[in-house]
């Protein structure tokens, strides 16, 4: 029985051995398994990456792939990641049809308090930061609002910019991220990482090269190399655009030389073949371009192996035909200065600024002063003029040298024979062959010397001709002015005396309505109210009468003043208008500070506003919008309606005093509201004006000088 036991044990030992063999190979297949998955998944970022040709592309498949291999509902990359700013959009995303996030909406994400620790954690580990039943850190109250339950994210540092954010979310239910999980997650961070920086990388390429391209174009100088063992000529893109020639198309060094003028092409075969032996290549040459004859000038330098065999060249190639045009240009002007030179009527001469040497002088000047041009060639300024006035002379030639005087006037000239005559001197100092000279130009002014003393006669006479009419100037402006200050107090005093009678027309019409209503029929009735509203609209015409005489009397000292509390009191004013048209005002933007006076600037904005609430069709809502801009050193205010318009021949008119275009009883008003408008932007030193169309609304506008620092 013993032995039996024995081996009954055995054998339970070997299976349980056999047993733990299988599970050990169980568990070692479903790692290798597991192992595949992830090469196979990392495989397919791999891909994505490879066959991306930009980074949208890149970003999708990649985005996409998450979705796949993570199984989650949403996939994102936020770029830049700034914890501090108050919100951030989501430039690329990829979602479950039924989780759509905040790219698809169309939002910006704010950034409270937890989404700044979040992005801050993500910047500060190496390893994702998970947010999950198990991590116990909840989802940002601003995530919820896209339905997400648990999430990992991860910060992506390409090199040499600013990091991205790489994140997942959960939205189905509250998924716990497993190790593996994470470190998939973790793994395809640092695949997109490396697949961004070479992106990064071959797009600044590119932009470095585009750059290289337009620099050329904008030099107008193309760059080359050849290729000596293979005679493979490569030339940039403006290489090709200086010769007209297609980009791309394949080159060798003799496409070049068929390109060169035949008349020029020996001497590039030569300068080339010295460039092989180590002798420069700068070197000047034409070429033909569409049959258009061009220069260009080439530098190049040859590569050497060890052997000193020449193995390459590279060289540069500059469109210089405008250089050469200018080259022939100024051969030319050189030629017609000389002959301007030698046949000027007036006479020229250059003149060393320092030894007060004559060089040369055109045939007018050596005949003025009657000595030939060898003679002429060897005088000092000394010479030309009288002994007595020779330090005047040479201090104006000194002046003129300097370029403080350009013109020096009666300068007295000394000819051979002794006798003198006076010139106009015009000189200027300029560069001739690498010296500075002074070239001096006279005018014989002998004439004028004869006609002097008659001029200086005339002049007089001219000059109290002009006193006498600056005295009568003076009387008359002194008369206006009394008889503006005249008028101004005569319609103050009448608009003032007229208050009393008329109130006193208005109290007793009404008088008669309150005491008599038994006795008056409705025609009696009517009447009296057409007293009252008369009346009423008299009493207004002087109050703005009024208002519009004080504008011409009182003294107003601008200074820095709200413009924003001028519309809020305007406003303010104007409630009760407003609210009985039903009218709609809009106030937009900040209203800077101008150099105004407070309450003319508030009485300003009340008429353009009260105008703008008026003027709007029968059966209409009037709209009324405000705001203001600066325009260099004036804010200009506007006021635009959705009223009648004004058409072009009257937008000047309803500035002016009883300027009316419609009736009374169509819109009730005085005529004087944009004419107080007109007399106090003018007394504040401001401007005014309106862009109106018929039928399209106006907008007025007003402007003051925008406060400068220390005014006031």
């Amino acid at each position: 029985m013993q032995g039996a036991d024995d081996t009954n044990a055995q054998t339970l030992r070997e299976v349980e051995t056999l047993r733990r063999r299988v599970a050990e190979l169980e568990q070692a297949e479903a790692k290798v398994e597991q192992h595949l998955r992830y090469l196979e998944d990392m495989e397919r970022i791999d891909r994505g990456i490879r066959q991306a040709t930009d980074l949208d592309q890149m970003f999708e498949v990649i985005l996409d792939e998450v979705l796949s291999i993570l199984d989650c509902d949403r996939a994102w990359l936020l770029y830049p990641c700034d914890p501090r700013a108050k919100s951030v959009t989501v430039p690329m995303e990829r979602t479950r049809p039924q989780y759509p996030g905040a790219l698809a909406a169309g939002q910006e994400v704010p950034v409270t308090p937890d989404g700044e620790r979040l992005f801050l954690a993500a910047l500060a580990w190496d390893d994702p930061v998970v947010l999950d039943p198990r991590s116990g850190e909840p989802v940002p109250d601003a995530l919820q609002t896209y339905l997400v339950q648990s999430l990992m994210v991860t910060a992506v540092r390409p090199k040499s910019r600013e990091p991205w954010l790489f994140g997942v979310h959960q939205c189905s239910h509250a998924r716990v991220w497993t190790d593996d999980d994470q470190r998939l997650f973790n793994d395809i961070g640092h695949r997109i990482t490396d697949g961004l920086t070479a992106m990064l990388a071959m797009r600044e390429l590119r932009e470095s090269e585009a750059k290289l391209n337009r620099a050329q174009q904008v030099a107008r100088v193309g760059s080359w190399y050849l290729d000596l063992r293979t005679n493979h000529l490569r030339w940039s893109d403006e290489t090709y655009r200086l010769f007209s020639i297609p980009v791309g198309t394949p080159l060798t060094n003799e496409s070049f030389l068929a390109c060169v003028h035949p008349a020029d092409r020996q001497l590039v075969e030569t300068t080339w073949n010295a460039a092989l032996e180590h002798e420069p290549y700068d070197i000047e040459h034409r070429i033909l371009v569409a049959g258009e004859e061009r220069w260009v000038h080439e530098k190049a330098e040859v590569e050497f192996d060890e052997q000193e065999d020449p193995v390459a060249g590279i060289g540069t190639v500059q469109d210089i035909t405008e250089h050469k045009q200018a080259e022939r240009a100024l051969r030319e002007s050189e030629e017609r200065f000389r002959i301007l030179f030698e046949e000027a009527r007036d006479g020229i001469l250059l003149a060393n600024p320092e030894t007060k040497q004559l060089g040369m002088g055109n045939r007018a000047i050596c005949t003025m002063l009657g000595y030939s041009k060898e003679e002429f060639a060897r005088l000092r300024i000394h010479d030309i003029h009288p002994e007595e006035h020779v330090p005047h002379v040479v201090d104006q030639f000194d002046k003129q040298a300097r370029g403080e005087v350009l013109v020096a006037e009666d300068i007295p000239m000394k000819r051979k024979d002794g006798s003198v005559f006076y010139a106009d001197v015009a000189s200027a100092p300029m560069r001739i062959g690498g010296e500075t000279v002074v070239m001096g130009q006279f005018h014989d002014m002998t004439e004028r010397k004869r006609t002097q003393d008659e001029l200086a006669r005339a002049n007089e006479q001219v000059r109290r001709l002009n006193l006498e009419l600056e005295k009568r100037v003076e009387q008359r402006t002194a008369e206006l002015r009394s008889a503006n200050d005249e008028l101004e107090a005569f319609a103050y005093s009448v608009s003032h005396d007229l208050r009393a009678p008329l109130r006193a027309m208005e109290g007793f019409a009404n008088a008669l309505v309150e005491d008599y209503a038994d006795r008056l029929d409705p025609d009696g009735h009517e009447y009296c109210q057409h007293i009252v509203d008369s009346a009423t609209r008299m009493d207004a015409l002087i109050s703005d009468l009024l208002a519009y005489s004080r504008l011409g009397r009182a003294e107003l000292r601008p200074h820095a003043t709200s413009m924003q509390r001028a519309v809020t009191h305007a406003l303010d004013q104007l409630e009760s208008e407003i609210r009985a048209a039903e009218a709609r005002v809009v106030v937009k933007g900040v209203f800077p500070v101008v150099v105004a006076h407070h309450s003319t600037l508030v009485q300003v904005v009340t008429n353009l506003i009260s105008n703008a609430v008026k003027f709007v069709a029968a059966g209409g809502r009037s709209e009324v919008k405000l705001w203001a801009e600066t325009r260099g050193k004036w804010v200009r205010l506007w006021v635009e309606d959705s009223g009648i318009g004004i058409a072009p021949e009257y937008q000047d008119r309803v500035f002016r005093v009883f300027e009316r275009l419609h009736g009374i009883e169509s819109y009730p008003g005085t005529g004087i509201g944009l004419a107080i408008v007109d007399r106090a932007v003018n007394r504040m030193g401001g401007r005014r004006g309106v862009e109106s169309r018929p039928g399209m609304g106006s907008r007025f506008w007003v402007e003051f000088k925008a406060e400068e620092e220390g005014h006031g």
